[in-house]
């Protein structure tokens, strides 16, 4: 039976009372004011009365109750207890042991809200009467309530994360008589609620009594913030709502973490009405409606993978930071995989308990299943398991939903860390959350290597069901106990997934012959599935497979097991040299979040091997860090850098260097030849050369060209050394050996290579080798030879390199019987250069194709692969030739100087001729003009060949020109020439700015490599900067600029761009002059000639009519083109120009020289006549007279008239 709350408070205020009344009237405490006395009854009764109308329906306000306290001695040991010194006890200390006590002696069932209750009521009654005693009491007494403040003070010092200033505030405040001020309140708040999101909520705990009677709104809200966030906060649930909160900023934070704590427990629906208003009182109906408004979402397929475009809920400002709580808990939920990212983005200002644990669990699950190696996964994982159970205190006091995330993944991590540190977290974890952690118990148990029964396993399944806790039990258990399980679990045959993974045991311990059977057998429940394909592939091995995973995927009919399993895909499509479709594999993963350094590896080569070298490079650099010891990336790194003309990183070389196998010291010896280091060059081809074991390896004819230009003399020595080669007869037979001898940096032990026996020095020692000369015998395997020859390793090399090419078929030979007469030995050579060499005849085809101005012209590095090896030098020769035309492309319309704010790009060709006119670098620089990086490094190549061919004596080409051998030299003076350009050249080259071009270039389906051929690397590289920077292309030649047009980029004549960046008038005409040199096709433009028409520079015209005089002195072909040329460019010019202007004599030049050229005299004739005015008027009759047709042309009459006025005024 419950009495009425006020007779309940009634009897236990007369029990109060009583002992107020024996513990005065004993004389303990002399009351020096009755008032004082009377006062504190009445606050005790009003004391007990009010909380006894909140507590209504507990076990205080039972008979039960009443009678155990009057007959208990509870309020007399409590006055006791205020009244006495406790060096060793707290208050929470103190109600702990009376709280035990009393539900030991109380013979009546309690429940969580009466301990509460009772806690509460005594709690109560010894704040009260503390204050009373302090008020009332002598000075001596008083020191009895100095040494229960330790009480309070001991709590808040032993608070080791708050700092000293704040321990005193919080002192002050507890200490301070009476109610906490509203200013102190809020400064408390702060403190606890910080306190709060940091997880310490034993702070929390520990001060709430204190804050009993010091603040409701606060004791309050400690109760309900503790209610919520903890796993035992029934312990603190109170019978107040969050509207009894009085002060209105902890009212509204109260609400805010009712919503978060109820949003993540899934019971928005029982969120209360609260006294709220404005943005937060909006989020409470929101919130209680539903949690679609959070993120709008939208679904789209991207590169075959379902891609989510989320955008947050950005609405009530004032309310921010609670919503993105709650967007992170919804993103959570999702499990999905880049939920960490999204987690990032929302970025709360300050991060708490909550929060943490969610972004630390997503980041874990994203990034495991990345690993590349259980190593990395170890690692990853026991960073994670030390770091939760640091904070293990924080989170096992949070909530249930809290909890079971952080027991689950703190499981995962030590199982995958394999730390034998399961069993101890499993007895940790609360009992009443097991249950639902069972699989993960299970999981995290067997993956750590315990032992599991089969009817364990069964056990677990029969109450599951879930084939997610089945597949990694199968994954790793033999296929025998496998197969032993199925047996006796009928249904488990019956599910796609478990199957797969069933014949996966087979396929791990190689027992193809089963797997095979059970693929046939389960075929039409499994297709569909990505991971049986795949090890259909790897069984079968048919192609037709191959093309129906393709299809599914492409058309995302697959389901997975795992999202891991497009890896393997992926891996399996670059086997079966599907580079297009492994691209497209791999951009879904990348988008899925999968990006791994292996991954990263198996794009660059699809790239590469998809005619996409130049992105493929770009990231094999990126790898460099994690793979320096991977053989494909460095080998790759260098032929692709070499192939493209990119540099090569010191950190590439020095890994290459450190793998050291032949064919990628192959690559680095060019690297280094390119270079210029030449000595450093000859070491690591002697390496590549002396271990190769490739017949097919191209270090054969690459050495010998390296020899051919950089070693020089015959090779001859007088006395064997180290690195050289003695060549020997047998004394007494006819064999012939080669004995080479190397120092120990290149080989230890001696080496057979075909017929050359070369032995490290300290071993030539020994055998008497060293500081012989020919002549001398040697012993060489008990055989006496005699020297007949010593040379350097170098050409012996050289001559072992030439061997091998004839060998494999990589040279063509040519033999010719000794005693043939000299006609037929001419015969014979003649047929071979025609047979085996680009003729002379077909040269000259070429070039007369690039002179006729009926066909698109080749570029000129197309013609430079036929014509010549070197592109420098076919480029300069063809400008400096009087006898060709250099081809140029020509817009009349648009050959304009445009501006072009983010800058040009030079072509290589348009480099030399910039150069030959003598264009200062310095111009170039401060108008944005910028090289591709791979232009520098060409000409560099480039320079070096032209140096090595020219500085040596002799040397020359033989070609056959009509049946007939002739020999091409270049004179002394010719050589010196080309140095010196080469040189010069790339001095002004490397003045300008550079820019690196990352992307590969294509081209209405022409591959790139095609147009590397047609354009090279340079001119390749140059289009592709302008496509992506939006520079624009300074280009001549008519190949190149419709290329780059048909790219959409912009392309300006070097013509236009030096009018717009040459503002002297003189200046620009003397380019002109020396375009005329060049037989350049575009020496002037309507632009050029009106703004030298408009001129007013001094001397102007003296320099335009020379620069027209110029025409006469050249070739009737050079004649032909610009009478064509100056005709369209007049035409053009007279459309922008007024009829009625007077022709200036800028003008008259022009136009004399075009007549000229045309073949038409100018005729003129005069009279005289009066205007109205009466003014004297000359006019002149100008005709054209065509002198081939012998007639006047009509249209072109033009008549000039020129007044004299005359003044008819009288004379003063």
């Amino acid at each position: 039976m419950v009495i009425e709350w006020g007779k309940a408070a009634g009897i236990a205020y007369n029990i109060i009372s009583l002992f107020l009344n024996d513990e005065i009237s004993s004389g303990k405490n002399k009351i020096k004011n009755k008032v004082i006395e009377r006062f504190h009854r009445r606050k005790i009764k009003r004391f007990c009365y009010s909380y006894f109308i909140k507590h209504n329906g507990t076990v205080i306000t039972n008979p039960v109750f009443a009678e155990f306290i009057k007959n208990d001695q509870t309020i007399e040991r409590l006055f006791i207890y205020t009244g006495k010194a406790h060096v060793d006890q707290t208050d929470s200390e103190y109600l702990n042991s009376e709280m035990i006590r009393i539900e030991k002696e109380l013979e009546y069932p309690i429940t969580v809200l009466d301990k509460k209750a009772i806690r509460g009521f005594l709690n109560g009654l010894l704040l009260q009467h503390r204050q009373y005693r302090e008020k009332c009491l002598t000075d001596d007494s008083k020191q009895i309530i100095q040494n229960n403040d330790r009480n309070t003070k001991e709590i808040i010092n032993s608070f080791e994360s708050i700092n000293e200033d704040t321990k005193n505030e919080l002192l002050a405040a507890i200490s301070a008589k009476g109610s906490l001020q509203i200013s102190q309140e809020n400064a408390i708040f702060k403190i606890l609620n910080d306190s709060f999101w940091n997880g310490e909520f034993y702070i929390l705990e520990s001060i709430q009594p204190a804050l009993h009677e010091k603040s409701e709104s606060l004791d309050i809200w400690v109760n309900m913030v503790l209610n919520m966030a903890l796993l035992n906060g029934e312990n603190y649930r109170t019978f107040h709502s969050v509207n009894d909160i009085k002060n209105p900023n902890v009212r509204e934070d109260a609400v805010r973490k009712n919503v978060i704590f109820s949003y993540l427990s899934k019971k928005t629906d029982e969120i209360e009405a609260f006294n709220v208003s404005g943005d937060l009182k909006e989020l409470v109906e929101r919130i209680s409606i539903g949690d679609e408004w959070l993120f709008s979402e939208s679904k789209e397929v991207k590169d075959n993978v379902e891609y989510y475009n989320i955008t947050p809920f950005s609405g009530l400002k004032q309310e921010d930071e609670t919503i993105k709580n709650l967007q992170i808990i919804y993103i959570f939920g999702k499990g999905i995989l880049g939920v960490a990212k999204v987690i990032d983005n929302i970025g709360v200002r300050e991060s708490n308990f909550i929060v943490e644990l969610l972004s630390d669990t997503r980041h874990y699950e994203d990034s495991i299943i990345t690993c590349e190696s259980e190593t990395e996964a170890r690692k990853l994982s026991s960073a994670l398991f030390e770091k939760l159970r640091g904070e293990k205190n924080k989170y096992v006091k949070t909530c249930k939903e809290l909890q079971v995330i952080y027991w689950r993944i703190l499981l995962q991590a030590a199982s995958v860390s394999n730390n034998n540190r399961v069993n101890d977290i499993v007895s940790n974890i609360p009992e009443v959350i097991k249950e639902e952690l069972a699989e993960s118990i299970f999981l995290a148990r067997f993956e750590n290597g315990e032992d599991i029964s089969n009817k364990e396993v069964i056990d677990i399944w029969n109450k599951t069901k879930k084939p997610r806790i089945m597949i990694p039990y199968f994954a790793k258990t033999s296929a025998n106990n496998a197969k032993q399980l199925i047996s006796e679990i009928s249904d488990i045959m019956q599910n796609p997934e478990l199957v797969i993974v069933y014949i996966e045991t087979y396929l791990k311990e190689d027992r193809y012959d089963e797997a095979k059977l059970l693929i046939r057998q389960y075929e039409a429940l499994c297709n569909g599935y990505a991971e049986f394909l795949v090890d259909k592939i790897q069984v079968f091995h048919d192609e037709e497979d191959v093309k129906v995973l393709v299809e599914k995927w492409n058309n995302r009919q697959l389901s997975y097991i795992t999202n891991q399993t497009d890896i393997a895909i992926a891996h399996l499509l670059f086997d079966w040299k599907k580079y297009e479709m492994c691209l497209n594999v791999l951009q879904a993963l990348e988008l899925k979040g999968f990006v791994n350094h292996k991954l990263k590896k198996l794009r660059a080569f699809s790239l590469i091997n998809t005619d996409r070298t130049v992105e493929g490079l770009s990231i094999l650099n990126e790898l460099i860090p994690e793979c320096r010891e991977d053989k494909a990336v460095v080998g790759n790194i260098l032929n692709c850098s070499l192939g493209l003309q990119r540099e090569i990183s010191e950190e590439v070389l020095l890994a290459a260097e450190e793998i050291n196998t032949p064919e990628i010291n192959l690559y680095l010896a060019v690297a280094y030849e390119r270079r210029g280091d030449i000595a450093l060059a000859k070491k690591i081809y002697w390496k590549s050369l002396l271990f190769n074991k490739n017949t097919k390896s191209k270090v054969y004819g690459t050495y010998w060209f390296f020899s051919t230009n950089h070693i020089k003399g015959n090779g001859v020595v007088e006395i064997s050394d180290e690195n050289t080669c003695i060549i020997a007869d047998e004394v007494d037979g006819n064999r012939r050996v080669s004995l080479g001898i190397l120092s120990k940096e290149y080989l230890e032990s001696e080496l057979n290579l075909d017929d050359l026996f070369i032995v490290p020095t300290d071993n030539a020692i020994k055998r008497g080798w060293i500081g012989k000369k020919v002549g001398a015998v040697i012993e060489y395997e008990s055989i006496q030879y005699n020297i007949v020859q010593i040379k350097t390793m170098d050409a012996r090399f050289s001559e072992y390199c030439l061997g091998k090419m004839i060998d494999y078929d990589n040279v063509k030979v040519l033999s010719v019987p000794q005693d043939s007469e000299p006609e037929k030995m001419r015969e014979c050579f003649v047929n071979f250069l025609k047979e085996n060499s680009f003729g002379n005849n077909k040269i000259q085809d070429l070039i007369k194709d690039y002179k006729d101005l009926s066909k698109v012209p080749l570029s000129l590095f197309s013609l430079s692969q036929s014509l010549r090896p070197n592109y420098i030098v076919l480029v300069y020769e063809f400008l400096k030739d009087p006898s060709l035309l250099i081809r140029e492309w020509i817009d009349y319309d648009n050959d304009v100087a445009c501006i072009n704010e983010e800058g040009y790009i030079l072509s290589f060709s348009s480099l030399i001729l910039l150069f030959l006119l003598d264009v200062p670098v310095e111009m170039l620089i401060d108008n944005n003009v910028y090289l591709p990086k791979s232009t520098v490094l060409e000409l560099r190549d480039e320079k070096d060949k032209v140096i090595s061919e020219n500085k040596r004596d002799g040397g020359g080409t033989v070609a056959v020109v009509d049946d007939q051998l002739q020999f091409f030299v270049n004179s002394d003076d010719s050589k010196q020439e080309l140095m010196k350009y080469v040189t010069e050249l790339l001095e002004y080259a490397e003045k300008i700015p550079t820019v690196d071009n990352k992307k590969d270039f294509s081209l209405n389906n022409i591959p790139e490599s095609q147009l590397r051929l047609l354009l090279g690397t340079p001119d390749l590289d140059a289009i592709s900067i302008c496509k992506t920077e939006n520079y624009a292309l300074i280009s001549f030649e008519i190949f190149l600029v419709e290329l780059n047009l048909l790219a959409g980029n912009k392309s300006i004549t070097p013509l236009a761009y030096i009018n717009s960046i040459e503002k002297d008038d003189s200046g620009l005409i003397g380019y002109l002059n020396k375009m005329v040199q060049f037989h350049m096709m575009n020496i002037l433009n309507k632009d050029i000639y009106e703004r030298i028409a408009k001129s007013t520079a001094s001397g102007i015209t003296e320099e335009w009519n020379q620069y027209i005089g110029m025409i006469d002195q050249q070739d009737s072909n050079y004649k032909n083109w610009i009478k064509e040329h100056f005709a369209l460019v007049g035409q053009k010019y007279q459309q922008n120009r007024g009829e009625d202007q007077t022709i200036n004599d800028i003008e008259k030049i022009f136009t004399v020289e075009l007549y000229k050229l045309l073949e038409r005299e100018v005729h003129y004739s005069m009279d005289t006549l009066h205007d109205e005015k009466g003014n004297l008027v000359i006019r002149t009759y100008m005709r054209v007279f065509d002198k081939k047709e012998q007639k006047y042309i009509e249209g072109l009459d033009q008549i000039i008239d020129s007044v004299f006025q005359i003044d008819f005024s009288d004379e003063q």
